[in-house]
């Protein structure tokens, strides 16, 4: 016997269990409170969009009926994804009281394992949903008992997801320090949808399908929801827990600060306004402006979409990078607030680039005018009144930018 196994001989008491843990048979197997809301909604949104959706397009006739395996995939694959970081989200900010911050990051750790063959079992579900118009013309019946187990299926798992985003969504409010301004801002934001819906209604993305008034009321709430709620709360939370020194104002600053960063926001979005009429060629043709409309619609339109960018490109982005940035990067204050400034300029590019590319200028310089002046020049100057005053410095910019333009481009 040499010394190596001399030693293990005499420590072998210890041994064993110290290749157990090694080894992870004494890690927690079970999956927990917030993973379970992520994995119920990444498998509950991928058969609504990749199976229900697609299943009520080709009964309306709005969907062919051709390659609705590969177009349900698809569509069940980003819902999946889009439910899985909602849910993930819902239920961390809505974990029990007596889990704490590392328990919960192990469960949603756990939950990208467990969703893989939850995903196998609800993507089964999905594509028999989207088969519902074939299987209704085949007739067998074969085909209808698989279509009907699947929407059963499907309407299971959908409950399940439900009861654990209640469970999660009440358990948040309970604990969300910010329940008054943030249940004012989700309002809001739903009537500035909704008056932006009814005034223009909208097909649904990627269909040939117009919905009308009641169809603008749902989706209204269905964004509001979905999008606008978290990225109401989400950011809420993570600025009352910004890392230190710092630099970002708080979102819904108080007394002097407040009034101060309105005029502020006011002055500079009237002055941006004169450049960009001065200067701007074809305001006419841009995407976005409310040009020649009555002045009570122009307010309303004005309001409503300046609300929806602020929130979306001052709250939700600039505050999540910056944290993002000051939690986990070795970046100084100002860097991480440049970073989010930036990258909430970036996000707005991105979302307003299709309806500036679809007017057809005749020359890029033209283009490039509308871009600088209409988009960009705002879209720093809201970004640095966010960071200095807050988010009603910044949406009173965007308002009285929004208003002077369209009053004066006419």
């Amino acid at each position: 016997m040499n010394a190596t196994d001399t030693a293990a001989g005499a420590t072998g008491g210890t041994a064993g269990p110290d290749r157990r843990e090694r080894s992870g048979r004494d890690l927690r197997r079970e999956l927990g409170f917030p993973g379970r809301v992520a994995v119920s909604w990444a498998m509950a949104s991928g058969i609504l969009t990749g199976g229900v959706f697609l299943a009520v397009l080709t009964l309306l006739d709005r969907a062919s009926a051709f390659g609705l395996f590969l177009t349900s995939t698809a569509l069940f694959l980003g819902g999946a994804a889009f439910g899985f970081a909602h849910g993930a989200v819902l239920g961390w900010m809505g974990r029990d009281e007596d889990m704490d911050g590392a328990a919960a990051r192990q469960s949603l750790g756990l939950a990208l394992m467990y969703v893989i063959p939850g995903l196998g079992v609800s993507w089964v579900a999905a594509s028999l949903i989207s088969q519902t118009v074939p299987a209704r013309f085949v007739g067998g019946t074969l085909p209808l008992v698989g279509v009907g187990v699947a929407w059963l299926a499907g309407a299971a798992l959908c409950a399940w997801a439900l009861r654990e985003g209640a469970r999660a969504l009440t358990n948040g409010v309970r604990r969300w320090e910010d329940t008054f301004v943030g249940s004012m801002l989700v309002i809001f934001t739903f009537v500035a949808l909704l008056g932006l819906f009814l005034l223009d209604l909208p097909e649904l993305w990627g269909t040939r399908l117009r919905v009308g008034t009641v169809g603008a009321v749902l989706l209204a709430g269905f964004v509001t929801t979905w999008l606008s709620g978290p990225a109401v709360t989400l950011p809420l939370w993570l600025a009352r827990r910004m890392p230190g020194p710092r630099i970002l104002s708080p979102p819904f600053p108080a007394g002097v600060r407040f009034f101060s960063g309105v005029g502020i926001g006011s002055l500079v979005g009237a002055l941006l306004a004169g450049v960009a009429v001065w200067l701007v060629p074809s305001l006419s043709t841009a995407p976005a402006l409310d040009l020649g409309t009555a002045p009570e619609i122009l307010v309303l339109l004005s309001g409503a979409r300046a609300l929806i960018d602020e929130l979306v490109f001052r709250l939700f982005f600039v505050t999540c990078v910056v944290w993002v940035f000051r939690r986990w990067h070795p970046l100084h204050p100002e860097e991480a607030v440049a970073g989010g400034v930036l990258a909430g300029v970036l996000m707005q590019l991105l979302a307003y680039m299709p309806g500036y590319l679809a007017q057809g200028l005749p020359d890029a310089g033209a283009l490039f005018q509308q871009i600088a002046w209409l988009t960009v020049a705002p879209s720093i100057a809201m970004g640095l009144l966010f960071v200095w005053r807050g988010f009603p410095a910044a949406l009173a910019g965007a308002f009285v930018f929004r208003l002077v333009v369209g009053g004066l481009g006419a």
